[in-house]
């Protein structure tokens, strides 16, 4: 306990009282068999909705499961009828498993990794069945394709979104680009917000917590018109750092965070609407708790600071939440945007759709990776995204073939400019300028039709084009001031076609069976990292890499709806691999090719009704990723690990909601997520493990009976264990960042 209250600053002292208050509550929710009931009642016509469905009598027996409904196929279907693996959430499910950002969130989804860390608290990577990337470089596409309402998010800065009152979350799992405008090897994850209402309306939510942990948000519905909705959401987020250096008694790792975005839905004629949203956040933070695992005092680079009475050993605190940290490390980020929908009902099978959007990116950031008092590595960088992003559907709507055709378009142009500052105490060494520009465009023509040949059998068949041109233009010192930069370019175009059909059966209302095979595409690019010994100064291409995924499924509700169950096996292969590679003795990393890799793995996720008022929800992951070809890859053998692929992974949720006379409810809820083992980069010299951990959330909630104020009691990592978001070795360091520890807190939420 001792410990805990050290490194929870806002309650230490008088505040101890409060804490252990709150953890007693929190811990008494662990006892009590709590849970998740996935939706509201069926209705007729489904319409999207909470998953949580409110406290039954529980006298009734009636009560079941109810429709999900989504928009993974880009119309609103059930869940339980779409040939995808798809996880949906809702804004009621996120809120009770208290997950405040898409790394929280995953740890309850299976074959699902995300990854945080390393550039700062916004930064976000995201691995799919074993499919990711673990560069934080501009030039990198991740294979995992991030949505919000149907837009591309070009960057991964920013990409580990704060969830701030979404309408649902989708995460899908396998190729996607015959139904999205941007391709995606790996999967896609559509972060999908609320519409304006028609009536006015909004919530206000307050949490604190500890570390100081102070979160308000708020939401407004304002009609202007029967024709002319709006809607204003604001966020102010703030944490004190969880890390603290024992050099200079200052805390990194926090969050500030300010977000404010506005929604117009004008509708002037019953055949046609218009949808105009804008967003912007801010993040202002010292940076990541970088902290060293490890020194091998075999490398050359630790060797050097030996010789000069140097002992980085002696920075070793055994501790995932302490370094000797004595730089002022910061992030300043500022990203935002416009996005402009509008859809025209030409006729009553044809819709005309038109997604529009332009976004900007701007961070600075001081980055020290050793953890250090010593310039060992650091980094200083500015860099900057714009993008734009037209995407154009004509959708039908016939008696037996639904299908949708478009077009897109995107551009983007991220730069950065960096101070690497590695090795400085030494004499002689100087810090390395270097300077990235990135021109990318990516043009595509998709398509997808289903056709009903009976109340049981239906065939999907679907197709993209892609087209994509990336221009990379670099320059270095190469930590030589008074010499010539060192200037490498390169240029290329990528081509590629894939194909999708699925074979679907729906036997009964509530038993669907599919069959699907499709293919992936992630275009390639140019290294941008300066080596003489490498041709064109290291500014090297790397080729494309091409997915070939085989998908069987099942969904269905069972006993009376009171049981649903949901599986689907997978096997893919995969060519060409873009894996990250160090060169030795450097922390200069480029992307090189692999050969081939294999993944097979299945997916189970359900929900069930023990009683009205008790229902629990599950989901397990198995997943078997190795490589079959490794070709003239460096860094790795046919016996390497792929990074962020755990052989398993589960979760367990339990929600138990008590009425009371008056009308009140008292629902009581934990939640369990497991991820077995899993490596941290992706060639061995490089890698770190993480051992296999679970983490426990819980939480009790008080709803009055109008439910316009609900308080809740929340911990977060109830258990309090220590896993890492990133992870590498470089010059002789094994450093990373560890999640956040266990928090405890309450939250208010009024609604008017």
């Amino acid at each position: 306990m001792e410990d805990v209250m050290q490194r929870v600053p806002a309650l230490r002292g008088r505040g101890r009282a409060g804490f252990m208050k709150l953890l007693a509550a929190s811990a008494a929710m662990t006892a009590i068999a709590p849970v998740e009931a996935l939706a509201q009642a069926a209705t007729d016509a489904p319409a999207p909705q909470s998953q949580l469905a409110p406290a039954a009598d529980p006298q009734d027996s009636s009560v079941g499961l109810g429709d999900i409904v989504i928009t993974a196929r880009r119309r609103e279907e059930n869940l339980q009828r779409v040939p995808v693996s798809v996880t949906s959430l809702s804004t009621d499910d996120i809120q009770a498993r208290s997950a405040t950002n898409m790394l929280e969130l995953t740890n309850f989804i299976p074959n699902v990794v995300a990854a945080g860390g390393g550039t700062g608290p916004s930064f976000g990577n995201y691995a799919i069945r074993g499919v990711g990337t673990v560069r934080s470089a501009i030039e990198d596409e991740s294979p995992v394709a991030l949505y919000i309402d149907g837009i591309y998010q070009g960057f991964a800065d920013g990409a580990l979104l704060q969830v701030v009152e979404p309408k649902r979350i989708e995460v899908l799992r396998g190729p996607q680009g015959t139904l999205f405008g941007k391709n995606a090897l790996g999967g896609a994850i559509q972060y999908i917000t609320q519409e304006p209402k028609e009536k006015f309306g909004g919530q206000l939510r307050m949490t604190y917590g500890s570390y100081n942990r102070i979160a308000v948000t708020g939401v407004v519905d304002i009609p202007v018109t029967d024709n002319l909705r709006t809607r204003f959401t604001g966020a102010v987020l703030t944490r004190d750092g969880t890390v603290r250096s024992l050099y200079n008694n200052k805390d990194v790792n926090n969050l500030n965070t300010r977000f404010l975005s506005a929604d117009v839905v004008g509708k002037p004629v019953d055949s046609f609407s218009i949808r105009i949203t804008g967003d912007y956040t801010t993040y202002d933070t010292r940076g990541d708790g970088n902290v060293i695992l490890s020194v091998d005092p075999n490398d050359s680079n630790v060797k050097r600071y030996k010789a000069i009475g140097i002992d980085l050993t002696k920075y070793l605190t055994g501790d995932p939440y302490t370094n000797y940290a004595s730089r002022d490390v910061f992030r300043r980020q500022k990203v935002g945007g416009v996005a402009v929908t509008m859809d025209w009902s030409v006729a009553s099978w044809l819709d005309i759709k038109s997604i529009s959007s332009w976004r900007k990116n701007a961070l600075s950031n001081s980055i020290d990776r050793d953890g250090t008092p010593y310039a060992y590595y650091e980094q200083y960088e500015s860099r900057h995204h714009r993008q734009y992003s037209e995407e154009l559907q004509l959708i039908g709507n016939l008696p037996n073939l639904k299908w949708i055709v478009g077009a897109y378009l995107f551009d983007i142009k991220p730069s950065n400019s960096r101070i690497r500052v590695e090795g400085t105490d030494v004499p002689g060494t100087l810090p390395r300028n270097e300077e990235v520009r990135i021109h990318g465009t990516s043009k595509a023509l998709f398509g997808e039709g289903t056709y009903n040949f009976s109340d049981v059998f239906s065939l999907t068949v679907g197709g993209r084009y892609t087209s994509e041109y990336k221009r990379t233009f670099a320059s270095t010192d190469n930590g030589r001031p008074t010499q010539p930069l060192v200037v490498g370019q390169n240029k290329g175009n990528f081509t590629n076609f894939s194909p999708r059909v699925v074979l679907q059966a729906q036997w009964t209302p509530t038993l669907m069976t599919y069959a699907s095979w499709s293919k992936g595409f992630r275009s390639g690019g140019f290294n941008d990292r300066y080596d003489v010994t490498l041709p064109n100064n290291g500014f090297s291409p790397y080729d494309a890499e091409t997915m070939t995924n085989y998908e069987f499924g099942f969904r269905s509700d069972l006993l009376d709806r009171k049981l649903r169950l949901n599986a689907t096996y997978f096997h893919a292969l995969y060519n060409n691999l873009q894996l990250t590679a160090s060169f030795p003795g450097t922390t200069t990393t480029f992307t090189q090719n692999v050969g081939a890799a294999k993944m097979d793995g299945v997916e189970v996720e359900g929900a069930a009704v023990i009683t009205p008022a008790f229902r629990i929800n599950f989901a397990g992951g198995y997943l078997n990723a190795r490589y079959t070809d490794i070709g003239t890859a460096q860094g790795i053998t046919l016996k390497s690990e792929l990074a962020r692929s755990p052989k398993w992974s589960y979760s367990l949720g339990a929600q138990y909601d008590v009425r009371f006379a008056g009308g009140e409810k008292l629902s009581l809820r934990a939640d369990y997520g497991y991820k077995s083992h899993q490596q941290e980069a992706s060639t061995d010299a490089a890698t770190i493990l993480q051992p296999a951990y679970g983490l426990l959330n819980a939480r009790m909630t008080f709803t009055s009976a109008n439910e316009r104020i609900s308080l809740a009691v929340y911990s977060t990592n109830l258990t309090d264990k220590a896993y890492l978001v990133v992870g590498n070795n470089q010059r002789g360091l094994g450093q990373g960042v560890y999640g956040d520890p266990r928090e405890v807190g309450v939250t208010l939420t009024t609604r008017f």
